[in-house]
Formats: C-alpha cells, sequence, structure tokens
C-alpha cells in the first residue's frame, strides 16, 4: 500500500512537471487562449483530486488493517483472561465432549475428587458421576441442567454428593462444561433434621403413624388398623404385596422394590418415600415408610416398616422451594444490581490496626491509601445477579463471582471513602452514596447509585449492596441543565413579559423584563398567587373565577386579555396573550402568558380623542373665518388620521409578534413537557432527538423573533429596505422548517417545488414574511394527511409567479370577495381543523407586503379540493444567480 502510495504521488509530481513544461513552453512560443488555459486548469484540478484520492484510500485501509490488529490482541487478552477465571474459580469445572470423555478441568475439581489432573482427563463422566447417562443424554440434546443433585466419585472410593449444573457451551461444537459443588454435609445435615422433626411429629400425633409387617415366604402384609386407613388398603384377611404396590404411584414403586431387595441382601434399615396413586381426582398423599429386616428364630424373614402421612410436609416443602424460587427469579431479575460481600477479612485488618473493637471516626478518617486499599481488596464477592452482569461486562454469574475489588478503582477522594467505611462498620443504618467505579478488566467507568446494609451470619460480617447505573442519568441531566440555561437565557431576551402560573394561579416562572416591571426580584414572585398580589381586586376577581373556570373545563382556552398590573412604579396596562399547558391527558395544568406593555399607546389615543373633541369645537367657532385657519384644520385633521394609522400600525404590529410566535412557542413547550415527563421511559435515541429538537426549536423561534423585530422597525419607519440577491429555494426551505413540528403532528406533507437555480433581487424580510403567512393559513386550514406545496413559474404576463397550493378545506367565496376589494380589513379569524387560533392579520399583512413590492396577488378553490394562492411578482425582480 505504501509503495502504491509512493508511486501514485510520483507520477502527478512528474505529470504535473510535465504539464507546467509544456504549457511554459506553449506560452512561450505560442500566444494562450481562453480555452488552452481552461485544459491545462482542468488537468491540474484532475491531477489533484487524484491525489487527494489516493492519499484518503490510503487512511482507510491503514485504519481498516489497525482495527483487525486492535480485535485480534482483544481476543487473545479475553482468552487468556477467560483462562484465568476457569482456573481460579472457587466452583468445581469440568469440560467433556459427546463422549462423555473429560477434556480439561480447574483446581477446583481436582481439589474436590483427590484426582490428579492426568488421572481425570484418562477418566470419562461414566467413571465418575452417577445418574451419568442421564447427564449424557440430557446434555447431548442441549438440555441445561439446574440444581440437579448426584454422586461423585472420588480417589479414596467414597462417595461424595454434589449439586450440578451442566450446559453446552455455546458456538463450541460438541463441548459441554460441568459445574458441581459439594453438599455432602449440608444434605446429610438435613436428613437429620428432617428425620428429627418427622420423629417429633410422629410421637406428637400417634393417630398418623401406622405399622406394617412383611413376610416374604408368604408373600403377604400384616398392617395396623391406622395403615389401612392411611393408604386407603382393603379390609381383608389377607393383603399380598401386590395389593400394597397397586396403591404407589409407577414412577415410585420401583424404587422401593429396589430397596426391598437390597435390605434382604445388606440388612440395612432404610426409609423411603413415595406418592400414592390419586384416586377420583383427589389431593395427592405422600408416604414415608421405615423398614427393618429381621429373622426370627426360624429363620423366616420378617421385614418390619413403619408407616408415616407426610403430606402436609411435603406441601410446606414445595411451597418453600417455590418460594425459594420466586425470590430467585426477582433477584435475578431485578432493575438494580444486587451483590452480596463478606468483609469479615478487613474488619480482622481494622483490628489489627486499632487496639479497641471501637473505632473512632478520626481514626478512619485518618487511614491512608494504601491501608484503604487493602480493606476494599480484601472484601469478597460472594453473589451477585444478572444486573451486575451487565453492570460489569460479564455474561455467566461465575464470572462475576471471580471478581475481587482489586479489579475496580473507585475514582474518589480518600476522605469519602473512609467515610463511607466509617458508617459501614459503626452504624447499622443504610448507607446511600453516589460512587464513580472504573473497572480495570474492561477500562470503563460508570456512575453508580449505591446502596449498603450491613449483616451478621455464623460468625461472619456481610454487605449486601444495592446498585444502579446512573451514568446516562447524570449525562442526560447535565444536557437537560444546558438546555434549559439556553431556553431561559433567550426567555430573559425578550422585550416582553413572559409568566407562567400552575394550577392554582401561583407563579412559577416569570423572565427577567417581567420582574424589572414589577419592581421586585424574581424570587420574591415566585410562589406568589398572581391574582391576589398583582391585579386590582375587581380585575384580579373576574379573572380568577375565569382562571378556575379555563383550568376545570373539558376543552381549555383562555383569551387574550387587557388589564393593568399592580408594580411598584404604577399600573402599567398590559396587552395578555394566554396559552394552557396540558399534561399527556389533555387536562390544564397551567399558563404561559405573553404580555406587552401598551400604556403608552392607551395614554396616547386618550389625548388623541381628547383633542378631537377640542378641535370639533374650535371648528363652530372659527368656521366662518378666514382661508388660512380652515387650510391649518384640514392640515391638523390630517394629521390626526396619520397618528391613527400609526397607532392601528403598532396595535397590529404586536399582535402579528404573538400571533407567528405563538406556534413555534407551543412545539417548544410541548417537546419539553414530553421530555420532562416521559424521560425514565425514553431510551437514549430518543431523548437525543427530542433535546436535539428543544434546541432547533430554540434556535428557530430567537431568529423568528429576530425577524419580526425588524419588521416591526420597518412598519415604524425605522427601518431601511434593502435588497439583496435571494436564491428562491433557500428561503421556501427556511420557512418550511418553522412549521415541522406543527406539520408532524398533522402528519401534513411540505413540498419545495422551487427550482434551486432561481432568484429574486428584493428584501429578503418581505418575501420571507409573504411566504410564512400564506404556508401558516394553508397548514391551519389543512386536515390531517395533507399536503402543502411551493411552486414557481414565469408567466406570460411579464411577472415572476409564486404558488401555494394546499389540500385543505378551502377558502370561503365570502372571504376572497373581501380579499379583492377593500374589505380586507374587516375579514375575522377563523378556528382550524384543530381548532387553531388567529387573529385574521395574515392576509391583510401578505396583501400590504405584495403591494409594496408592486406585485398583486389571487386566491382561488381548486376542483379537486384545497386552495391555491397565487402571488405575482414583476418580472424585474428576477436576477440570474451567478451575477452579483
Amino acid at each position: 500500500i505504501e509503495k502504491s502510495v509512493r508511486k501514485g504521488l510520483l507520477f502527478i509530481l512528474i505529470f504535473w512537471g510535465l504539464v507546467a513544461f509544456i504549457a511554459l513552453a506553449h506560452f512561450i512560443f505560442v500566444p494562450a487562449n481562453e480555452i488552452d488555459v481552461f485544459i491545462y486548469l482542468a488537468f491540474l484540478l484532475f491531477m489533484v483530486v487524484a491525489l487527494f484520492l489516493i492519499i484518503e484510500l490510503h487512511k482507510k485501509i491503514k485504519a481498516g488493517i489497525n482495527k483487525t490488529f486492535e480485535i485480534l490482541d482483544e481476543s487473545v487478552k479475553n482468552k487468556e483472561l477467560l483462562s484465568k477465571l476457569f482456573n481460579h474459580s472457587p466452583d468445581a469445572i469440568i469440560l467433556y465432549n459427546n463422549d462423555g470423555e473429560i477434556i480439561r478441568a480447574n483446581s477446583s475439581a481436582i481439589n474436590l475428587t483427590s484426582f490428579s489432573n492426568e488421572e481425570l482427563i484418562k477418566r470419562t463422566i461414566f467413571d465418575l458421576f452417577e445418574d451419568c447417562d442421564d447427564l449424557l443424554r440430557e446434555t447431548s440434546e442441549y438440555f441445561s441442567i439446574n440444581g440437579k443433585e448426584t454422586f461423585v466419585l472420588t480417589k479414596n472410593g467414597s462417595k461424595k454428593r454434589v449439586l450440578i449444573k451442566a450446559h453446552k457451551i455455546a458456538n463450541e461444537e460438541g463441548l459441554f462444561q460441568l459445574v458441581f459443588i459439594d453438599i455432602t454435609e449440608r444434605y446429610e445435615m438435613r436428613e437429620r433434621i428432617i428425620e428429627y422433626n418427622n420423629l417429633k411429629r410422629m410421637a406428637s400425633e400417634i393417630a398418623h403413624f401406622g405399622g406394617c409387617k412383611f413376610i416374604p415366604e408368604e408373600n403377604r402384609i400384616i398392617v395396623t388398623d391406622q395403615t389401612i386407613e392411611m393408604l386407603g388398603l382393603p379390609e381383608k384377611e389377607k393383603i399380598t404385596f401386590s395389593d400394597w404396590l397397586n396403591l404407589i404411584e409407577d414412577e415410585d414403586r420401583r424404587g422401593l422394590e429396589l430397596r426391598l431387595e437390597m435390605l434382604e441382601k445388606n440388612h440395612d434399615r432404610f426409609i423411603v418415600d413415595y406418592q400414592l396413586k390419586n384416586k377420583n381426582g383427589k389431593n395427592r398423599i405422600f408416604i414415608r415408610q421405615i423398614c427393618e429386616l429381621e429373622i426370627n428364630e426360624e429363620g423366616q424373614r420378617i421385614i418390619w416398616g413403619a408407616v408415616l402421612d407426610i403430606t402436609e410436609i411435603q406441601r410446606q416443602k414445595e411451597l418453600l422451594i417455590n418460594s425459594e424460587k420466586k425470590y430467585r427469579t426477582i433477584v435475578e431479575l431485578a432493575p438494580i444490581g444486587l451483590t452480596t460481600l463478606d468483609i469479615t477479612d478487613s474488619y480482622k485488618i481494622l483490628k489489627n490496626m486499632f487496639s479497641s473493637e471501637v473505632f473512632s471516626k478520626e481514626q478512619l478518617l485518618n487511614l491512608n491509601y494504601s491501608e484503604v486499599r487493602e480493606l476494599l481488596d480484601n472484601f469478597i464477592i460472594v453473589e451477585s445477579n444478572n444486573q451486575n452482569m451487565t453492570q460489569f461486562g460479564s455474561f455467566h454469574s461465575e464470572e462475576v463471582r471471580a471478581y475481587t475489588l482489586k479489579d475496580f478503582e473507585l475514582d474518589e477522594p480518600i476522605e469519602k471513602i473512609a467515610e463511607i467505611i466509617y458508617n459501614i462498620f459503626m452504624t447499622d443504618s443504610i448507607v446511600k452514596t453516589n460512587l464513580k467505579v472504573k473497572n480495570l478488566l474492561t477500562n470503563t467507568t460508570s456512575i453508580l447509585d449505591i446502596r449498603i446494609r450491613k449483616s451478621f451470619s455464623d460468625g461472619k460480617i456481610f454487605l449486601v449492596v444495592a446498585s444502579q447505573d446512573i451514568t446516562e442519568l447524570i449525562t442526560a441531566k447535565n444536557k437537560l441543565a444546558s438546555t434549559n440555561k439556553l431556553l431561559y437565557n433567550f426567555l430573559d431576551a425578550i422585550p416582553f413579559i413572559v409568566v407562567t402560573l400552575n394550577k392554582e394561579g401561583y407563579v412559577i416562572f416569570i423572565n427577567k423584563k417581567g420582574a424589572e416591571i414589577i419592581g421586585e426580584p424574581i424570587d420574591e414572585i415566585i410562589g406568589k398567587n398572581w391574582f391576589e398580589n398583582y391585579l386590582e381586586t375587581k380585575d384580579a376577581q373576574y379573572l380568577n373565577k375565569m382562571f378556575v373556570k379555563v383550568m376545570n373545563s373539558e376543552n381549555p382556552y383562555f383569551p387574550e386579555k387587557v388589564n393593568p398590573i399592580k408594580t411598584k412604579k404604577g399600573k402599567p396596562i398590559i396587552y395578555w396573550y394566554n396559552e394552557v399547558i396540558l399534561d399527556e391527558n389533555g387536562k390544564a395544568m397551567g399558563t404561559l402568558s405573553l404580555g406587552v406593555d401598551i400604556t403608552d399607546e392607551k395614554r396616547k389615543k386618550k389625548e388623541l380623542n381628547k383633542s378631537h373633541k377640542e378641535l370639533i369645537l374650535l371648528k363652530h367657532e372659527l368656521e366662518k373665518q378666514n382661508r388660512k385657519l380652515r387650510i391649518a384644520r384640514n392640515q391638523l385633521a390630517e394629521s390626526e388620521r396619520q397618528l391613527k394609522n400609526e397607532l392601528l400600525d403598532k396595535d397590529k404590529m404586536f399582535s402579528l409578534i404573538a400571533h407567528d410566535m405563538r406556534s413555534p412557542f407551543t412545539g417548544l413547550l410541548s417537546g419539553l413537557q414530553f421530555i420532562a415527563e416521559m424521560y425514565d421511559e425514553m431510551s437514549d435515541e430518543e431523548k437525543k432527538t427530542l433535546i436535539q429538537n428543544a434546541f432547533h426549536a430554540s434556535r428557530r423561534i430567537y431568529n423568528l423573533l429576530e425577524e419580526l423585530l425588524e419588521w416591526s422597525r420597518l412598519r415604524l419607519g425605522k427601518f431601511k429596505i434593502s435588497p439583496e440577491v435571494i436564491k428562491l429555494n433557500n428561503v421556501v426551505d427556511s420557512v418550511l422548517e418553522l412549521f415541522e413540528n406543527d406539520s408532524k403532528r398533522k402528519n401534513i406533507e411540505l413540498i419545495n417545488e422551487v427550482a434551486e437555480n432561481e432568484c429574486l433581487f428584493i428584501d429578503k424580510q418581505f418575501i420571507h414574511g409573504i411566504l410564512r403567512n400564506l404556508i401558516s393559513n394553508s397548514l391551519k386550514f389543512t386536515p390531517d394527511n395533507g399536503s402543502i406545496a411551493v411552486k414557481s413559474t414565469n408567466h406570460k404576463d411579464g411577472f415572476y409567479e409564486i404558488d401555494i397550493i394546499d389540500t385543505g378545506v378551502g377558502v370561503p367565496e365570502e372571504i376572497i370577495k373581501k380579499f379583492s376589494g377593500e374589505e380586507i380589513k374587516n375579514i375575522e379569524s377563523s378556528e382550524g381543523t384543530r381548532r387553531e387560533k388567529g387573529f385574521g392579520l395574515g392576509l391583510m399583512l401578505v396583501k400590504e407586503l405584495v403591494e409594496k413590492i408592486n406585485g398583486h396577488i389571487y386566491i382561488e378553490n381548486r376542483k379537486e379540493g384545497g386552495t391555491k394562492v397565487m402571488v405575482f411578482i414583476p418580472r424585474d425582480k428576477v436576477v440570474d444567480c451567478n451575477k452579483n
């Protein structure tokens, strides 16, 4: 690869030199024209691209080879680790094949059987285990044996009772693993306890004890009345052995027969349990029988037996087993990690460090790092559930039990670790903490939420540790905090009051501008009742009653209102735009209000009305005076009209701001509300997507606010119109992006069919405002699963035509007539297909904008359904995209 790259680079350099030489010679001897220069430049560009491709290809191939070697190295390390875990496992493990031949055994298996590794490998499981045929048959059918008891043969000829678990090793053809532990002493102790309890119950409940006498030579059994009643034997003088056996379940009968045969040979007493046949659907009956052989003086063999009904004992035993299974299942399926640690050795180390068992807090906090590390390294993992296997990166419980705390590193200050050790040893309460833990074997770091409780058993000290990996939760909280900070900064930058009330009318959020107008710190405002503290008594009673009604309504809607508020500096008049916040069930849980201070506008209107009245009186008094005074009056009237228009423009401007900001604000709030309520149920990918959507929505709202503020300056005559060359396709894309969330909620497809090479020389805000309002109207009146398309064409009458075509409900003919005439200012807003609210300003604004660029606009209802809005722009606005 390296040689090929060098050759390619050398070839390119030689070729470059050759082209440069030819070009130089050509330019010297023959005058060069534009075509020659273009050809030379094309050759040079081709060689640059070839150089780039060779270098990139070299990087990718080299990266792939390095990754392959990393995987191979990791595989070797994993095999070495598994080999160590196998050899040092505290459980005895044997590997064998389909023929039962032992392939490998670990040190625990060698110690338990007393055979050497070479002796074990020469044997098969037929030689080592009882029931090996059944074991081989089951494992050959890939049947996992869990918790099965059997016997294993040792070197000295004795047998030990063991508990085995066998399963096929994944991805290894014909290879099986058998894990077994010695339960001989535990089994004998259990049997003694059971026998003792049975004998105790037998003595206390003699009525449930029966006897029998079996004479093999006569093939008859003599039984007591209690036995007849207990077993349901036929009441006749002679009861045969067959009568007895017919009462026993088939699966238990052969076992009893074999034990009787062994009794006649070995003369050993035996105890056997069996189940009677279930007749007529009655409850099952379990019997325990103790038999002993006697040979009388005549040499006759007599088998004496004691019969006990152990049905209740068996039932309790089954209940206990089922309870234990349920407990094990709950522990294994628990969504948190559960670990049991033996800390007895660490406690002994502390006793050696200090003279007393009562350790002071100062002594423990003064431990150095090596002493604390020694304590932790002696914490022995006794048991661990499946959730810990996931946290530790293991696949088998044996691998987790093979871990020690030497394989982990606590990324915490030594003082914090010593504090936790003190609380563990010196208190009996649950210790709660968060720890940053690094797994040295997998080289991964996690933040765990830890709960620890100390317990004592058999002279040992144990810790039960519940842990939950909260790494992703902490990361998500940090990201959400960052997003919230960005959102709050944005709300503080808005030059309007933003107030959020809960369902009871208390303030839960207010922005910086709102606090400045009220004249109180934000911390003092939050938590107060808005109606009681910041509204006049008359307004407070009326608005509070309306607020309560809206909160309890099935279709909550809070209309816009104008009312004064009480502040430290007076009582400004505020125009409120209100939005009800809904929960996941569509129930109202509060309101979000945007307030605009219109005090100055109200004052100006009042003064204007007063001046108007005075002018009327003056008109009647001076009507017959000279012409100059009449002209002055007419000029004053004209000034009055202009002032009114300016005030109306301001009112429309503020209504427009609320109109255009409501939709993206609603989408942003809904997204953040969904994140807050459904956070724990979402996957990482869903969280990331929703947070990114919230960020993009915030950015779009900020951009929209900037545009609206610039448009307001334009309406007030403080903004200079600045035409520029714009690509219409890009402007359409930016407008459609504003309505992305609204269109997804209604499943409406937004289509941009404008060609990429069409440009206009026009003020960008004009065309952006026209498209934004028209698409907003189409989205409002288009039902779910519809579509909205934007197209363009060069009209034959010398105009450039932009069409907005939707599949909505159409426009009433009376509105089309008003739009075409002078009554457009009387158009009232209608509710959309999902009861969306509006202000009736969109069409008015669009018409004004189109007329300012010497264009015109038409609306028509399509025959196939929906509306087509045609915007005609003068052809002189169309320019070549490639020219400045």
